[in-house]
C-alpha cells in the first residue's frame, strides 16, 4: 500500500501545518486500479475522492512524497475506501481536533465526514495496521508519516 504525503503552498495547508507541528498538510491513499494510479482522499470541497495520481504530479501547487507501507491488506483498504465515495468532508472535526489538542482529551465521533488522515488512519486499520494516535484520539498527516515504516 502506498501513502501520498502533500505540503501545500495554499493558505489553508500552511494553517494545517503551524497547528500541527508537522511538514505535512494532506495524506492519501494510492492505489492502481484498472492500471491507473490513483488517489482516495478525503479534500475539503469534495469530501471522499478517487483522483488520478497525475493530478498530484501536474497540478499541485507543493511538496508531495509517496510513501510505501508494509503488512497491509491492500484490497481490504481500499475496498473499504471506495465505499465511502461520496461522503463529505467533515469540517466539524477540524474544529472538534483543535479542542482535542488543547484539552488532551476526547475522542472521535463515529460519522460518515472525514478529514484526510482519519480517513487514511481508518484504511491502514481496515486493512489490518493500527496507528497510533494522539492523547485526544486526533491523527495528523504527520502523525502518520512518522508512524508507517520507511
Amino acid at each position: 500500500m502506498r501513502l501520498l504525503f502533500c505540503s501545500g503552498r495554499y493558505p489553508a495547508s500552511w494553517i494545517v501545518r503551524i497547528i500541527t507541528r508537522s511538514p505535512w498538510s494532506h495524506v492519501a491513499l494510492v492505489t492502481t486500479l484498472a492500471g491507473v494510479d490513483v488517489v482516495l482522499e478525503a479534500r475539503e470541497g469534495y469530501g471522499v475522492r478517487m483522483a488520478p495520481l497525475a493530478l498530484y504530479r501536474t497540478g499541485y501547487r507543493g511538496t508531495v512524497e509517496q510513501v510505501e507501507v508494509a503488512g497491509v491488506d491492500e484490497a481490504a483498504a481500499v475496498r473499504w475506501a471506495v465505499q465511502r465515495l461520496g461522503d463529505p468532508y467533515d469540517w466539524d472535526e477540524l474544529l472538534w481536533i483543535a479542542i482535542r489538542m488543547v484539552c488532551k482529551t476526547g475522542t472521535r465521533l463515529p460519522e460518515d465526514a472525514w478529514i484526510c488522515s482519519e480517513f487514511v488512519r481508518d484504511a491502514l486499520a481496515v486493512g489490518g495496521l493500527r496507528m497510533r494516535t494522539g492523547p485526544g484520539d486526533y491523527v495528523t498527516p504527520g502523525d502518520l508519516y512518522r508512524d508507517v515504516e520507511r
